[in-house]
C-alpha cells in the first residue's frame, strides 16, 4: 500500500516570518493559511514505527538540492511547514515533528488535494502509457537514470 504525503506551506513573505520566529512562542500559521506544494507517494506501510522514517525521508528529499525542484517547486521543507501523511499532520519544528490536531474542513480539504492528485496522476499516466519510466522509484527517491536520460535527451 502506498503512503500519501503532501506538503503544505506559506504563500507570503509574512506568513513564512511568523513560522521562522514561532519557534519559542509556537505561534504557528494555521493550516488554513497554507497551501499544498508537492504530493509525494512512498511505498513504505504508515505504520507509527514508520512515521519518523517517512517524515525524515520527506524532509531530506525536500531539503536536497539537487532533488528539490523535480519534487517541490523548489520549495524547502522549514520551520512551521506541514507535511501530511496520509491525514495525520505534523508541523516540523526546530529539531523535531509535532503532530498537529486537523479539524473536519481540513480533512477534507486534504481529501480533496487527494482525489486531485490521483486524478492527474490517472490522466498523467493514461497520456503516457508508452512511457514505462516514473521520475520515483518504489522507496521514494528519484531515479537518476530517468532525469538523465530527459535531460539529455537520452545520450550520456
Amino acid at each position: 500500500m502506498l503512503t500519501k504525503v503532501l506538503v503544505y506551506q506559506t504563500n507570503n513573505k509574512n506568513d513564512f516570518i511568523q513560522n521562522m520566529t514561532a519557534v519559542l512562542s509556537k505561534d504557528y500559521v494555521p493550516f488554513s493559511r497554507m497551501e499544498c506544494v508537492t504530493c509525494l507517494s512512498f511505498d513504505i506501510e504508515d505504520t507509527p514505527e514508520n512515521k519518523l522514517s517517512i517524515l525524515e525521508k520527506v524532509f531530506n528529499m525536500c531539503n536536497d538540492d539537487d532533488l528539490r525542484g523535480e519534487i517541490t517547486l523548489n520549495y524547502s521543507v522549514s520551520v512551521g511547514d506541514i507535511v501530511v501523511v496520509n491525514f495525520t499532520a505534523y508541523r516540523c519544528v526546530s529539531d523535531d515533528w509535532d503532530l498537529i490536531p486537523l479539524n473536519d474542513a481540513e480533512v477534507k480539504v486534504i481529501e480533496e488535494v487527494y482525489q486531485e492528485y490521483e486524478a492527474l496522476y490517472e490522466t498523467d499516466n493514461d497520456n503516457n502509457n508508452e512511457e514505462e519510466e516514473t521520475m520515483m522509484n518504489n522507496n521514494g527517491t528519484i531515479n537518476e537514470e530517468t532525469i538523465n536520460n530527459n535531460t539529455n535527451g537520452g545520450n550520456d
